[in-house]
């Protein structure tokens, strides 16, 4: 799906958007499991002596607390998995702090799911903070490659890419053509390489080659009227009238 630049932007800012409320509504239900646990701790140090003795003597603590203080499962579990010490710990002060703090928070969060223009303007003030968070004069937006121009391009002959090595080429008497990689200096070695050669071209006519090569070749005519091609790697092929 091929997006326009106006488009993509207005699809981005709604993923934003229900990401901010799919957040805010997880955080929502923490703050209400977490008030639920705090409002139970509050009625346990109201009534501190009392859950200490239903704790010490009672067969099944967990009803009679429930059935008396009228709490919830989770609170009556919450407050028989603290131990004494911990329960005679309990701050009021604290707790009811906790709880304002949380019933700020809460409320505030019901505000934003319930206003898309609360929810543009919270969109607004993240995206500013990340900006100054990770814009480029921070350490963690500056850029951390340079860009510098590209060394210039160096043009080179494919013929640098050939090798070059002395060849001998070689004319027999039956009117072959061949050539030998390394210079020929003595009358026995042209005899031998003549051989070789004139072997070398008849056992080419019935094979074909089996890849290709970038070494260069020659066109020669022989005095007979025959013709080969000379590749300068030591092959030969045969000559044709």
């Amino acid at each position: 799906m091929v997006m326009g630049l106006k488009e993509l932007l207005e699809n981005w800012v709604r993923s934003q958007i229900d990401i901010l409320q799919r957040r805010s509504q997880h955080r929502l239900d923490q703050i209400a499991r977490r008030l639920e646990l705090v409002e139970g701790y509050i009625i346990a140090f109201l009534n501190l002596d009392r859950v200490i003795e239903i704790i010490r003597y009672e067969d099944d603590p967990k009803a009679v607390m429930m059935e008396e203080f009228k709490l919830t499962d989770r609170q009556a579990e919450a407050i028989l998995n603290m131990r004494l010490r911990s329960l005679r710990k309990l701050e009021e002060m604290a707790l009811r702090q906790e709880k304002d703090e949380l019933l700020a928070e809460q409320d505030e969060l019901e505000k934003l799911l319930g206003s898309p223009a609360r929810q543009r303007t919270r969109l607004k003030r993240d995206l500013n903070a990340l900006r100054k968070e990770y814009g480029e004069d921070t350490l963690l937006g500056k850029r951390r490659t340079r860009i510098e121009e590209a060394a210039p391009a160096v043009e080179f002959s494919m013929d640098a890419m050939i090798e070059k090595a002395p060849v001998t080429v070689i004319l027999s008497q039956k009117g072959w053509i061949g050539s030998a990689e390394r210079a020929v200096t003595s009358r026995s070695t042209r005899n031998s390489n003549t051989r070789k050669a004139t072997n070398s071209a008849l056992s080419c006519t019935h094979k074909r080659p089996t890849r290709s090569s970038s070494r260069r070749k020659t066109g020669a005519f022989t005095p007979l009227g025959r013709t080969s091609c000379l590749v300068h790697a030591g092959s030969a092929s045969r000559s044709s009238r």
